[in-house]
């Protein structure tokens, strides 16, 4: 296993101290995500409702048609 030689501290923060490959992101911008990705997901069970959701065709009542 490769990576920096250990500490002569030996405590269990020293693992956390290294760099890591990836994203750097604050705890705030990851909040702000989080909530625009909530709102978002409210927001469309919003219009699905308005909508109607479903797409179901509307039942005809065979009284109604003028077949009998």
């Amino acid at each position: 296993m490769q990576g920096r030689a250990p500490t002569a501290q030996g405590n269990s923060l020293s693992f956390f101290t290294e760099e890591a490959d990836g994203f750097k992101l604050q705890p705030y911008t990851v909040m702000v995500i989080c909530l625009i990705y909530i709102g978002l997901v409210v927001l469309l069970h919003i219009l699905g409702k308005v909508k109607g959701g479903h797409g179901a065709a509307p039942v005809q009542d065979p009284a109604e048609s003028g077949d009998m």
